[in-house]
């Protein structure tokens, strides 16, 4: 037979193990939760910002990079066609003939306003121009990636001229 004591604290000890188990359980989750929420608000405040929206000098460059602008080193042209307020363009490639263009963008990083655009068509695995606009130069400025020989150039393009009619 078994003593009522021994019995009582048996069961007090199961009740008092379940009980740290689930504070246990509880404070993993909180930790978690306050890890993740402090993740996310790190990195929302490190990516750069992208708004195009509204006046201001962010608008308008962004409004400036809209036209034809031409690669003199091989007479590759990119033509910007629109840019929203996201940052998202819209944009055609010629090699004299058109290149499909699968990603473009601009985004703002304080004062400098980058593009990427991704080309993927025959001959363009994946081929990118990651580049900076310069307001003073009318230019876009930086490195032309070609996936299928593996190397990364340095480019300039410069704004065409737009025909009179």
């Amino acid at each position: 037979m078994s003593d009522p004591k021994v019995e009582r604290q048996r069961s007090r000890g199961r009740a008092q193990g379940a009980k740290g188990h689930g504070r246990r359980v509880l404070g993993l989750i909180l930790v978690l939760g306050v890890g993740a929420l402090g993740a996310f608000l790190w990195l929302r405040a490190s990516r750069p910002e992208t708004s195009f929206r509204g006046a201001g000098q962010a608008r308008s460059e962004a409004e400036a990079l809209k036209g034809r602008w031409i690669r003199p080193d091989g007479g590759y042209i990119l033509e910007i066609k629109q840019i929203a307020g996201d940052g998202k363009i819209e944009a055609t490639y010629f090699n004299p003939n058109p290149i499909h263009v699968s990603r473009a963008e601009a985004v703002r990083e304080g004062q400098v306003t980058r593009l990427f655009v991704e080309l993927r068509d025959t001959g363009y695995p994946g081929a990118t121009y990651t580049m900076a606009y310069d307001p003073g130069t009318q230019t876009l400025k930086g490195v032309y990636f070609q996936p299928a020989l593996a190397q990364s150039f340095d480019v300039v393009f410069f704004r065409m001229q737009e025909e009179k009619r």
